[in-house]
């Protein structure tokens, strides 16, 4: 337990700061800190962009000479590695801090625990294992990315009471209320990347981008077209936003394969090849391929193919689903899981730690995968 209350309230603003730059600092955490003087704060700091300062540089630059003797409020364990930027354990160390409070251990192998080890053998007090739960939710996609070196996959879509998410003829719009939308772009707003497949962007045509007005950046688009078979005067190819196509080198004749080349590289948009056998494009294997690209979550908004491939490859973490007070009735409808599906529900994958909210009219259901009971 932190032994004074108002360390919990410093620790909160911590806390506060590092889901402000969510989003932004990919594919490191997002981290707060916060340093106090006689029960004052006298500087805060958030992690910035890759290459940049981390948050507890932030802070100590902040405080402007006056953190000798002072107290560090951290989200995450300090890291005493050199990566992108030189350790922070270091630089704590040279300007006198005298204690350092930690919301968790980094899940770095290369880190974790070894931070607190260095700060503590240079005689600075530690104290960490605080608002855990609270904390690794912020950073679930990193925690993931760090230790399995795959991203992080949530998989949102919105379904009327009778379970469809677009009508017979595909008609998808609007589902879901303005206000559950809105949610939608905070999301992509926290995310390096947003994939559909072939089908929404011919059915929708859609921007897949953040639309608010204090937003971090517009995730990476990444369309899974195994034929190539994207209109050319979409958006997804004709604006700047970064944009990859997935494809099926063997799926294409030459003719077409060129003059798809040839508008990717005119319009600024990347190509993937997925060379797995079968027609169908292995979406564990973009997946791998988008990690060395240091895309470290995506947000899966593709149809029932799509959303059902990505949870059947066990690339799901976490589901986002907006249930709208409409039915659509009929045979026909789309379903957000395809696939041929389980004949018994004792096989069903289960899906833990629920939450629901109420937005407008609609409810937000949020849950967790668990693979390891199916």
């Amino acid at each position: 337990m932190i032994k004074h209350p108002q360390n919990i309230r410093f620790l909160k603003r911590a806390i506060e700061l590092a889901k402000s730059v969510k989003g932004s600092t990919s594919p490191n955490p997002a981290v707060g800190a916060v340093l106090v003087k006689n029960n004052h704060i006298i500087s805060e700091g958030a992690t910035q962009k890759p290459g940049s300062d981390h948050a507890e540089v932030v802070a100590i630059k902040n405080a402007k000479g006056q953190s000798y003797g002072s107290t560090l409020y951290v989200t995450l364990e300090p890291c005493c590695t050199y990566g992108r930027t030189p350790p922070c354990t270091n630089l704590i160390i040279e300007k006198g801090i005298q204690q350092v409070i930690i919301g968790v251990l980094d899940p770095n192998p290369k880190v974790n625990g070894r931070g607190i080890e260095v700060l503590i053998n240079s005689g600075i007090k530690v104290e960490y294992g605080f608002f855990e739960d609270e904390i690794n939710t912020i950073n679930e996609d990193f925690n993931k990315y760090i230790t399995k070196n795959i991203p992080y996959g949530i998989a949102k879509y919105a379904m009327t009471l009778d379970g469809k998410i677009a009508t017979g003829k595909g008609d998808s719009k609007w589902i879901s209320s303005e206000q559950s939308r809105n949610i939608v772009h905070h999301l992509r707003n926290q995310v390096d990347a947003v994939l559909v497949g072939v089908n929404t962007v011919i059915c929708d045509n859609p921007e897949l981008n953040v639309r608010l007005e204090n937003k971090h950046k517009d995730p990476i688009r990444v369309i899974i077209d195994s034929q190539g078979r994207t209109p050319f005067h979409s958006k997804v190819f004709q604006d700047k936003n970064k944009t990859i196509f997935v494809l099926k080198k063997t799926a294409l004749n030459e003719n077409h394969r060129i003059r798809f080349i040839n508008e990717c590289q005119n319009n600024g948009k990347q190509i993937i090849y997925d060379d797995s056998d079968g027609d169908k494009i292995s979406l564990k294997k973009v997946f791998q391929e988008l990690v060395k690209l240091d895309i470290i979550s995506v947000l899966i908004e593709g149809g029932g193919d799509i959303l059902s491939s990505s949870l059947q490859e066990h690339l799901v973490d976490k589901i986002i689903c907006f249930i709208a007070p409409k039915i659509v009735l009929g045979k026909q409808g789309i379903f957000p899981f395809g696939g041929t599906g389980y004949e018994k529900i004792e096989d069903a994958i289960p899906v833990n730690k629920l939450t629901f909210k109420q937005v407008e009219n609609d409810i937000m259901v949020t849950g967790y995968v668990n693979y390891d009971l199916n």
